[in-house]
């Protein structure tokens, strides 16, 4: 029982100072300052393990356990103001990356771990806020405007909707690849913020918000489409209400406006019954109508003869040019006893093909070599380290060498 009213005691905490946690949640980054108002604030949560502080001048701060409840309950406030918040994160992060630099010139190390661990904390932020400005979107797709029941305020909370994805987008395009790549420089744990985490979130959001874009573009054609034709049927409604004596006929349609008359043909549909005598004249009627057939003449079956496929003529198909240059290219390795650099014979050969598409047609073409004129080479690959991506290499030429020892045997 003791555990029970411990942990109904946190509960009530909660609630009872539940403005004070949303404001320093919401507003100064889970920090709740110590003021003579806050006071009793911070003896509940201090109590029930709820916050924490380092020292005593230091403001408290909201224990980590009651963030993922708070980021819950608060998620519908932040999707609607996370596009407002990514200018201050990112002037924020900028702040960050100057005083890491700052300290790293200093030498201070422990300073450069604080500074870039407030910009990574920040980073994640801007990439959340991103991913929350974009989902906002998700819930107005869905419902279609549903809950508006008037057309033209409708349309017009579709283009309230379009704008502000427009303006998310604009905010998008701002962070392009040049600026973050001269912010991240070399250091490669600003690289790995800037030209890998950020630049990744930034494409998804991307495309996730030019999807959005043009379905509510397509949602307020829609809405568009049918106010006007709610206000055709309210114009003729108006007639039965004006004219009382109004009954519409097939001769006043020459009097309505071509723009108007264009109501697509109702299909009639009548069902028979066969087994209803009274349906027998219906059926005879439509039967003596059908065209008559003329019966189809029986043709006389002609055999083909049968052709042996290993007799005809075989059709042989001419190599790519990029193809011969490399089979050339392994001959001349092997005639000469110099290594012959794939890069110079690409320089030097006239065969439209880019480096890329040239060094992967002469892998592919060494190693479909038979066995024994493959011994006879050696191929070295001329590469160097990716220093983002650990683990790959970038392959900026490929060289050819004849074993010693080896002859070319035509």
């Amino acid at each position: 029982m003791a555990r029970m009213d411990d942990a109904a005691d946190g509960l009530r905490a909660i609630g009872l100072h539940r403005d004070a946690l949303l404001d320093a949640y919401l507003n100064h980054h889970g920090a709740i300052s110590d003021s003579e108002d806050n006071k009793p604030v911070i003896r509940a949560l201090l109590k029930h393990h709820l916050a924490w502080r380092l020292e005593e001048d230091e403001p408290v701060q909201i224990s980590s356990a009651l963030i993922p409840t708070l980021s819950a309950v608060t998620r519908s406030y932040r999707m609607t103001t996370a596009d407002l918040s990514i200018a201050h994160l990112w002037r924020e992060i900028q702040e960050a990356i100057e005083g890491y630099r700052d300290a790293k010139q200093r030498g201070s190390h422990i300073d450069c771990e604080t500074y870039i661990g407030t910009a990574y904390d920040l980073g994640h932020q801007l990439i959340e806020n991103l991913r929350e400005g974009v989902a906002q979107f998700s819930h107005h797709i869905s419902s279609g405007f549903t809950y508006i029941h008037d057309l033209k305020l409708r349309a017009r909370e579709n283009r309230r909707v379009i704008r502000r994805a427009s303006q998310l987008n604009d905010v998008l395009e701002t962070f392009d690849h040049a600026s973050l790549q001269q912010l991240a420089g070399v250091d490669p744990q600003l690289r790995r913020l800037l030209l890998r985490a950020l630049p990744k979130a930034l494409e998804a959001c991307g495309k996730e918000l030019v999807h959005a874009i043009a379905r509510l573009t397509e949602m307020l054609h829609t809405i568009t489409r049918h106010q006007r034709l709610s206000q055709l049927i309210d114009a003729i409604a108006g007639l039965y209400q004006t004219d009382h004596a109004y009954v519409p006929s097939i001769e006043w349609l020459e009097d309505v406006p071509p723009a108007l008359n264009i109501a697509p043909p109702l299909l009639q549909r009548s069902m028979v019954d066969p087994r209803n005598p009274e349906h027998e004249d219906d059926l005879i009627a439509i039967v003596n109508g059908l065209p008559r057939l003329d019966p189809l003449e029986e043709e006389a079956f002609t055999p083909t003869l049968i052709q042996d496929g290993l007799e005809q003529v075989t059709e042989v198909i001419a190599p790519h040019p990029v193809q011969i240059a490399a089979n050339l290219m392994i001959e001349l390795a092997l005639e000469s006893s110099r290594p012959v650099s794939a890069r110079q014979i690409h320089g030097a050969y006239p065969v439209e093909s880019d480096l890329e598409m040239w060094l992967l047609t002469l892998v592919n073409t060494v190693n479909a070599l038979s066995d024994k004129q493959r011994q006879q080479l050696d191929m070295m690959f001329v590469e160097a380290i990716d220093s983002v991506l650990s683990g790959n290499r970038w392959v900026s030429d490929i060289v050819l060498r004849r074993k010693e020892g080896r002859v070319h045997a035509a």
